[in-house]
């Protein structure tokens, strides 16, 4: 999880007011960032940074904005760094992994998804990146793997069916594609993700 407890909301005023507070610096660099106004956060995280350089937390910012800004590599230096500095930090791993993904580091970005569900095995964002990946790459067995860990769970999470229902789906098999679908609306009524995919 992120190493921060939750905040009241900070604008770029709250963070005038209280220049060293690091959660409020990080709450308005992610507002920004929201607000696709990426050389804004840069800036604000590159400032804070230079001033508390054992933040992970404003690492953590710092390589979202990178990110964003088009630079993947130097955002993936900056999460290294968060890391080194908080390494159960789940959030840092997770943007880790999907930026060396997009850079061709696929077998990287799988070892680090499996510290991060490591650190924290029910973390939905983690499993979504770490499925998608296998499915995308066509290490279907392993996907089925995962997915039969997680589909024997108790309750059995809905996304595990979600997951099932796009691995039959990448297969061809869309009859079993549907039912896993079904499965994942009855486990979770009030998710539109499964009722949308099935109509698709």
């Amino acid at each position: 999880a992120v190493p921060f407890k939750g905040v009241a909301d900070a604008g770029a005023g709250g963070v005038a007011q209280q220049p060293d507070d690091l959660e409020a610096i990080y709450l308005a660099g992610r507002r920004q960032l929201a607000h696709g106004e990426a050389a804004n956060a840069l800036a604000l995280f590159s400032d804070a940074v230079s001033r508390h350089a054992d933040a992970p937390l404003l690492y953590h910012g710092l390589g979202l904005a990178q990110g964003q800004a088009g630079d993947a590599r130097a955002a993936i230096a900056c999460f290294e760094r968060a890391l080194e500095l908080a390494p159960t930090f789940v959030e840092a791993l997770i943007d880790q992994g999907t930026l060396q993904r997009e850079v061709g580091q696929s077998e990287d970005a799988y070892d680090v998804f499996n510290l991060a569900l490591a650190f924290d095995p029910a973390c939905e964002r983690t499993r979504d990146a770490l499925i998608s990946l296998l499915i995308d790459e066509g290490r279907l067995q392993m996907a089925q793997t995962w997915i039969e860990q997680w589909l024997g769970e108790t309750p059995v999470p809905a996304s595990a069916y979600r997951y099932l229902a796009r691995l039959r789906t990448h297969q061809g098999r869309t009859v079993e594609a549907v039912a896993a679908y079904e499965d994942a609306m009855r486990a979770a009524p009030g998710d539109p993700a499964p009722v949308v995919n099935l109509g698709l």
